[in-house]
């Protein structure tokens, strides 16, 4: 079947569903297809465009003896409305009409900018909406800081969203901020992007025992007092885990325990720059694990994998200054990357790039003495970036020797 405009605009996840266009639909129903392309104009352009065009059908509706279409909805659909503006700019909606006036105070997304503040303005801005909105929950808040927020003003927007039962938290920042999060039942998903978590941190980790997906961004773990630390323990019913150049400084041993872990995808990792501090090592425990990425990252010591669900394993790992390096150096490498391989035993699905093999080939006869680790093995994928690259045959038999009947499928990018 034919995908037309209508349904492929909606493919972004950031652009309003369908089902929102509707209730613009509803709104301004003269408009006819034109309207999804305004609703579209309206959700980015912000409160003023919507406030123009608001009193615009307003006085064309009242020339032709129609009713105020757009007031006259219900509420739980103007706050789906006012849910695609920055709470600044949903307040601004109260000049509207009277019937307009205190929507916002009830929306349950909140998302907030300092984009247009200042640092203390910001802080005076969120004390207003917290103190001005209804007592009712918080189902999503969003919050970019394109400059330092005071720790008091953000503890103060955490406490009230944990307060309001909020199950969807993302904050973002242009600086990596100090940030002390509380125990939170209700929390389903977080977004953490350059955030630092302190002494306030214990080695228990994150009090979320609902959270079901997380997401962290350059965010750093400094433990004070503790060389072994696992941070996730306590999130009990987290499925999807996604580390993206997150720092552990101090640890000696980096533990991820997720029981009901089915999803975990870990970038930017390794010694030094990369976030470990020399030595530490890992350890990972989940039990019901399908889908494991290691990405854009450097070996370490995996010193234990626990993963007798997998399914779906992707490794792009890469050590540079291989040239200078001594024997005992890309020994010690190409080691932990076998080590690590070792815990991917029951994968049936490996995807590899070419700087993988690479790693894996660094010593001479060192790959020829280890067995395959994969017992389930149906499918392995090498992708490079030149056509010239050839995987060598003792890599392609360490890779298949487990398995029967199986190859290896060379992909070139275009």
């Amino acid at each position: 079947m034919r995908v037309g405009f209508v349904d492929h605009i909606y493919d972004h996840p950031s652009i309003p569903s369908p089902a929102h266009h509707r209730c613009f639909l509803l709104c301004f129903p003269r408009l006819g297809q034109v309207s999804l392309i305004l609703h579209r104009v309206l959700w980015l352009s912000g409160s003023l465009v919507f406030v123009f065009f608001f009193f615009f059908f307003k006085m064309e509706d009242r020339e032709a003896g129609l009713q105020d279409r757009l007031s006259d909805l219900p509420d739980y659909i103007i706050h789906e409305i006012l849910c695609f503006l920055e709470i600044n700019q949903a307040i601004q909606t109260s000049v509207l009409s009277k019937r307009w006036k205190n929507l916002w105070a009830s929306v349950p997304d909140l998302n907030f900018s300092s984009k247009s503040f200042t640092e203390q303005t910001f802080a005076k801005f969120l004390r207003r909406v917290m103190s001005k909105r209804e007592d009712c929950n918080v189902r999503r808040l969003d919050m970019f800081a394109h400059l330092p927020v005071r720790l008091s003003s953000m503890e103060g927007l955490i406490n009230y969203a944990v307060a309001h039962q909020v199950e969807d938290f993302r904050f973002a920042s242009n600086d990596v901020q100090p940030v002390s999060l509380p125990a939170c039942g209700s929390l389903k998903t977080l977004f953490l992007s350059r955030c630092k978590f302190g002494d306030l941190l214990t080695s228990f980790g994150f009090g979320f025992v609902n959270l079901t997906s997380l997401d962290l961004y350059v965010c750093w773990f400094c433990y004070s007092e503790n060389d072994c630390g696992d941070p996730f323990a306590s999130c009990r019913n987290l499925r999807r885990l996604c580390l993206r150049y997150c720092r552990f400084p101090s640890l000696k041993r980096l533990k991820i325990t997720g029981f009901q872990l089915a999803s975990l995808e870990i970038q930017g990792f390794g010694y030094g720059d990369r976030g470990l501090q020399e030595g530490c090592e890992v350890e990972i425990f989940a039990p019901n694990l399908l889908s494991f990425v290691y990405k854009f990252s450097k070996p370490v010591d995996f010193c234990g994998l626990h993963f007798p669900s997998l399914d779906y394993v992707e490794v792009h790992v890469w050590q540079h200054g291989t040239d200078e390096a001594t024997d005992h150096d890309k020994r010690r490498v190409s080691l932990f990357l076998m080590s690590m391989f070792e815990g991917f035993g029951n994968a049936q699905s490996v995807k590899l790039y070419c700087e993988t093999i690479q790693v894996l080939d660094l010593v001479d006869g060192l790959l020829e003495q280890q067995p395959s680790p994969f017992k389930r093995l149906k499918k392995v994928d090498v992708q490079c970036n030149r056509e010239s690259f050839k995987v060598p045959a003792h890599v392609t038999n360490y890779l298949l020797a487990g398995t029967i009947g199986q190859e290896l499928h060379l992909e070139v990018p275009t």
